[in-house]
């Protein structure tokens, strides 16, 4: 469940894609390949089923994590009406910036800034080479900083 919060999902959504990444790995289970490694090819059909969801959703949600990640975790009073506005407007902000990313960048700025894999793994997880998951990460965080710039712009 972690897993997918941690892609932007709200928490209504994140139950019934839970539910239908599990449905989807007991479907495939029967399969006579065996698993080396469990978590990395149950990952891999959660992001299958993630970029599913994005796919047919226009609206793209970051969760309250993300915002919890920035600024807001520097905080540790209790939050006031006025720190609650701006903290919603933030996170305004920030799904605008996620939303108009790209797949692929998203993947990688999510795997490794948020999720914290080593790139090996989330090489595995997406199915890419090593060098190819860090140059989309590098350019994830470019393609961020770009977009929160001409956002503050705006």
């Amino acid at each position: 469940m972690t897993f997918v919060l941690r892609y932007g999902v709200n928490h209504s959504d994140a139950e019934d894609l839970v539910q239908r990444i599990f449905v989807i790995a007991l479907g495939r289970g029967d399969d006579s390949e065996p698993l080396n490694d469990a978590g990395h090819w149950l990952r891999a059909v959660a992001l299958r089923v993630l970029h599913q969801h994005y796919r047919w959703r226009r609206v793209r949600r970051a969760a309250a994590w993300l915002l919890e990640l920035t600024w807001a975790a520097d905080h540790n009073n209790e939050l006031t009406p006025e720190r609650e506005a701006s903290a919603s407007e933030s996170l305004e902000q920030v799904r605008g910036v996620l939303s108009r990313m790209t797949i692929k960048l998203r993947d990688a700025l999510v795997l490794l800034d948020v999720e914290g894999m080593a790139p090996s793994e989330a090489a595995r997880v997406l199915g890419v080479p090593r060098n190819t998951l860090r140059s989309r990460h590098r350019l994830a965080r470019d393609e961020f900083k770009r977009l929160w710039t001409q956002r503050r712009k705006a």
